[in-house]
């Protein structure tokens, strides 16, 4: 039976018998028996933007051996309904269950061929109706996160880098090897049937605006900046596009600190992490692997290495992202180096979304700015947004990266 000083706040489907079910079924012996789960109290339940997770050690007993047995868990919940209801055309809860269930394997027997280590959590267990994913618990193995800011150095940067590619390619070849594997995964952030994010983002711009204007050696940029937000829908949906003459793969659409779990023993300029595993795949979509590339090195990348490194980091992930198409057998066309900076050239845009309208919610937000007024365009939201761009980090982002972006053409 459960055992926790949580119970009370607990929701009433987890059960004993909901715990031992997945148990049993994931083990495939129907003999297991329950002992016990808790709740821890305290560090037991985490708000995220869409979902909250609860932290469950589970305490059960198999027939024929004499030792209890201990797993640690994370069960991920839908936040409310009212969220369930906001997200139901994008489909993010659905999409993590398959991902999970259906392409996580495929992804671990290729990281096997690969010689590879692991790369996603493992996964438990799934209730469909209740969309309920049930996977181990990563920070009872010596796993964490490291903080958005200050954010990566080089060499953290490089082997986070590698991983990412190691994800690109091993999805690249399943699509070769059956192209309909990913037809429920087609929608990300910005994608054409995608509208929940509009007025987080378009709302974001405006209050850029309002304070870039009150600056007067910016009014260069003001004024092209103005323009830009003219038609800035229009031009992040062709970010999203796919362009089949372009190198193509199954990406995850929010690579940043909270979704790269690190384990870090004894690091060295070699190996600056034991090893990196990924989680969150409530965005994932096939697409562009520079939509990956520019989401995380635009939020997670220490910002004195911003931008002058940029080009030498995705040049170390172009070399493995080919190296490991070639070992995994990969008979399509793969990009040669000037064929993929052209590629990412094409979406530059993205790194101004990510890091000027993006990366503001993500500054000393410790959750009083929720998703109930994110996605909204109401004179509240309004305000909310305003304050973010008062932040004096967030400031001297915008002033730093929009000459630059302005230099490279982002505004043309």
């Amino acid at each position: 039976m459960s055992d926790n000083s949580a119970a009370n706040s607990l929701p009433e489907w987890l059960t004993d018998a909901f715990m031992e079910g997945h148990l049993r079924n994931y083990y495939k012996n129907n003999d297991i028996k329950l002992i016990r789960f808790d709740v821890k109290s305290g560090a037991g339940k985490d708000e995220g933007f869409m979902s909250s997770m609860l932290r469950t050690t589970v305490k059960y007993s198999v027939p024929g051996e004499d030792d209890d047995k201990t797993i640690n868990l994370i069960i991920k919940v839908p936040v409310s309904e009212e969220t369930v209801d906001t997200f139901a055309n994008y489909d993010v809860y659905n999409r993590e269950i398959e991902f999970y269930g259906d392409i996580a394997p495929k992804i671990g027997q290729k990281l096997k061929e690969l010689g590879e280590v692991q790369l996603l959590p493992e996964s438990i267990g799934v209730c469909k109706t209740r969309k309920i994913m049930i996977m181990e618990d990563l920070g009872a193995k010596g796993y964490g996160v490291l903080p958005a800011q200050p954010g990566y150095n080089i060499a953290q940067t490089k082997a986070i880098l590698k991983r990412m590619a190691t994800l690109h390619a091993i999805s690249a070849v399943l699509q070769e090897e059956n192209p309909n594997i990913f037809t429920n995964f087609k929608s990300g952030h910005f994608s054409r049937d995608v509208d929940v994010y509009n007025h987080m983002y378009a709302g974001n711009f405006d209050a850029l605006l309002e304070t870039i204007s009150t600056w007067p050696e910016f009014s260069m940029y003001t004024e092209k900046l103005r323009r830009t937000r003219e038609d800035v829908v229009e031009r992040w949906r062709r970010i999203y596009d796919v362009n089949p003459n372009h190198f193509n793969t199954l990406i995850h659409d929010d690579f940043w600190p909270p979704n790269i779990m690190l384990k870090i023993n004894n690091p060295t300029e070699e190996q600056p992490l034991e090893n990196v595993v990924f989680i969150d795949f409530q965005m994932t979509f096939w697409s562009s692997p520079t939509i990956d590339l520019y989401f995380f090195l635009n939020t997670s990348v220490c910002e004195s290495f911003r931008p002058h490194r940029f080009d030498e980091l995705v040049e170390y992930y172009h070399q493995y992202l080919v190296q490991f198409l070639q070992r995994l057998g990969y008979k399509k066309h793969i990009p040669t180096w000037p064929e993929f900076q052209e590629q990412y050239q094409e979406r530059k845009l993205m790194a101004f979304i990510t890091s000027c309208l993006e990366q503001p919610i993500t500054i000393d937000n410790n959750g009083e700015l929720g998703v109930d007024v994110l996605l909204k365009n109401d004179e509240t939201a309004k305000n909310a947004k305003r304050t973010l761009y008062q932040k004096e980090k967030v400031q001297l982002i915008l002033r730093k990266m929009i000459p630059y972006y302005d230099q490279i053409g982002t505004f043309d």
